[in-house]
């Protein structure tokens, strides 16, 4: 068993950056709405397997009276179309002329890839060929609203994200997000694991009531009633040996 979970872990996809976390020096286009790169050289807006995105950000303006605020957002495609499944809050980019980076929780799929929204006129992506994009001018496409994504001109989007694997499938990331690994449905769980296994959420410590104990049985700790001796053997002096008046 041990073999065979470290040649599962030695296998594991490790974390990866999704989009452009560099800056992107190309011609300034604002844009109103909702937008995801759906095609990239190198599928780099995509997600490379099953697991969870963890942090998000942009470059922001290099115009400190602009401050932005975007969301980001992850789409699929079905077939019917890109649809929004998941997205971010809301958040305010602060540094001038630098990374902003926000924490996030999404899970997604093998090839969802990223986007932004942005309320208002915002510089989010502009026209370079190779790169292909579906949106939603001037609206906030959300995941619970599962319209599609319409087509759009040749945009690359400035965002990048962090994908992290989820061996577990537990929705937090391996790597930063999941303090038990291995133990599916365990996050921010206590730094033991209890040998009989993890305990489950809101399971409480065995009590066992009045006349029963605590046994194990097959590895697992469970009440047994405690049998009476009452009535079985006489007490210390009682009685009359055989013999004797």
């Amino acid at each position: 068993m041990l073999i065979v979970a470290l040649l599962c872990a030695s296998s594991a996809i490790a974390g990866k950056i999704l989009g452009a976390p560099e800056w992107q020096n190309g011609g300034v286009e604002y844009f109103d709405g909702t937008l995801v790169q759906t095609s990239s050289p190198g599928n780099k807006y995509a997600a490379p397997a099953d697991g969870v995105i963890t942090s998000w950000g942009k470059w922001s303006s290099a115009d400190p009276k602009k401050l932005q605020q975007l969301k980001l957002k992850v789409a699929r495609e079905s077939p019917g179309g890109w649809q929004i499944v998941a997205e971010s809050n809301l958040e305010t980019l602060t540094q001038v002329y630098a990374k902003n980076t926000f924490l996030t929780r999404l899970p997604v799929k093998l090839g969802d890839v990223i986007g932004l929204y942005g309320p208002g006129e915002q510089i989010m992506a502009w026209k370079e060929s190779g790169y292909f994009a579906y949106g939603k001018f001037g609206e906030d496409a959300l995941s619970s609203s599962a319209e599609f994504l319409q087509p759009t001109l040749n945009y690359l989007l400035v965002v990048y994200a962090t994908w992290e694997p989820d061996l577990d499938g537990d929705g937090y990331g391996d790597e930063s997000q999941d303090t038990c690994l291995n133990f599916p449905g365990i996050s921010g769980c206590a730094q033991t694991v209890p040998a009989t296994g993890p305990t489950k959420p809101g399971q409480t410590k065995l009590k066992c009531k009045k006349g029963f104990k605590k046994v194990k049985v097959k590895g697992k700790t469970k009440c047994k009633k405690v049998k009476s001796n009452k009535g079985k053997h006489k007490g210390k002096g009682k009685g009359k040996a055989k013999g004797h008046k």
